[in-house]
């Protein structure tokens, strides 16, 4: 490998790390629900893609999967449940601003995540906070596309019944 590789491959990493930072941070916090620990996630991501990023074909959808993988360990590793409450009416009032035309008011929109697990949060953090497509979801979760359609509906139902 000469100089001029070397350029081309940290002028691509580089690139992608400008395209992809802030949405991986983001992921990274509607799940930690901290900026320190976002942070900290979001450079363990690319620590990870830098190794291989060479070989990954749809960066966008790996650096999400990686993440949700990441932080849903860090996640389940420092589990309080005391402080859960807490961290979920915080977790609330950040994807307020992004999801508030979806719901009357920012009360019931607070009532809906409380009632909602971490698995229901991403999906509808995916689908209505990035406006993600059914298949984009279903390759970022590596489910199918039928199954991504009935975890939407299942979840719509649910915050239908707690509003």
């Amino acid at each position: 490998m000469n100089d001029r590789d070397i350029t081309i491959d940290d002028n691509l990493f580089n690139k992608i790390y400008a395209d992809y930072s802030k949405l991986i941070f983001s992921v990274c916090y509607h799940i930690l629900l901290s900026k320190a620990e976002a942070e900290e996630a979001v450079q363990e991501v690319f620590i990870r893609f830098s190794q291989n990023y060479k070989t990954i074909e749809k960066p966008k959808y790996w650096l999400v999967k990686v993440a949700n993988n990441y932080c849903n360990e860090q996640y389940n590793r420092k589990k309080c449940h005391q402080n859960y409450l807490a961290r979920t009416m915080n977790h609330a009032k950040t994807l307020m601003k992004t999801m508030t035309m979806f719901f009357s008011n920012s009360d019931e929109l607070q009532k809906v995540f409380i009632c909602l697990d971490k698995k229901e949060r991403f999906l509808l953090t995916l689908k209505i906070g990035y406006d993600y497509k059914h298949e984009e979801i279903a390759e970022i979760l590596e489910v199918p596309v039928g199954t991504v359609k009935s975890s939407l509906s299942r979840l719509l139902k649910k915050i239908k019944g707690e509003l």
